[in-house]
C-alpha cells in the first residue's frame, strides 16, 4: 500500500512539474491551436504592437487602443483608395444567365449577386460591400483618419 501511496505521489510531482514547464513555452502571438493573433480590426490581418485583449492592435489602429491612444502617431495612417468600380446597369444585364460568382444562371441567387455588385459607395461612386445609400470601406476610413 506505501507503494502505491508512494507511486502517486511521485506521478503528481512529475505532472506538476511538466505543466510548468509547459505553461511557460507557450507563444503570446499565436492562439493554442497555432494561428497567429492579429490586429483586432475586422479585415486587417496584420500583427498587433501588444498581446493583451485591449491593446491587441497594429500600429495603423493603435489609436483604438485603451491604454496605448496617446501613443497613436496620425503618421502611420495614409489615405486609402478604392479601386473596384461599381457594375452598371449594361454590365450587369449583359452578366446575366452567365452564372455570375459561382451561382446557377437565371437563379434568384445570381440575381442578388449581380445587384450586390452594383452598389456604390455614396460618396466617391466605386463599389460598396456595405448596402445601398452607404459609404465604402475606404472612404469610412479616411473619414476617420481625417483626409477627407
Amino acid at each position: 500500500m506505501k507503494k502505491v501511496i508512494v507511486f502517486l505521489l511521485v506521478l503528481m510531482v512529475c505532472i506538476g512539474i511538466y505543466s510548468i514547464f509547459t505553461s511557460n513555452n507557450k507563444d503570446e502571438w499565436h492562439y493554442s491551436n497555432g494561428e497567429s493573433i492579429v490586429c483586432r480590426v475586422d479585415g486587417c490581418g496584420k500583427r498587433p504592437v501588444y498581446s493583451n485583449w485591449n491593446d491587441r492592435f497594429c500600429e495603423e489602429h493603435l489609436n483604438k487602443s485603451e491604454n496605448h491612444a496617446s501613443q497613436y502617431s496620425p503618421s502611420v495612417a495614409t489615405k486609402k483608395i478604392n479601386t473596384k468600380h461599381a457594375l452598371t446597369k449594361e454590365e450587369a444585364d449583359a452578366l446575366r444567365g452567365t452564372g455570375y460568382h459561382g451561382t446557377r444562371p437565371n437563379s434568384t441567387a445570381e440575381d442578388i449577386e449581380l445587384k450586390a455588385a452594383m452598389v456604390k459607395c455614396k460618396k466617391c461612386g466605386m463599389h460598396s460591400d456595405n448596402g445601398a445609400n452607404s459609404l465604402c470601406d475606404e472612404c469610412r476610413y479616411n473619414e476617420e483618419y481625417g483626409f477627407d
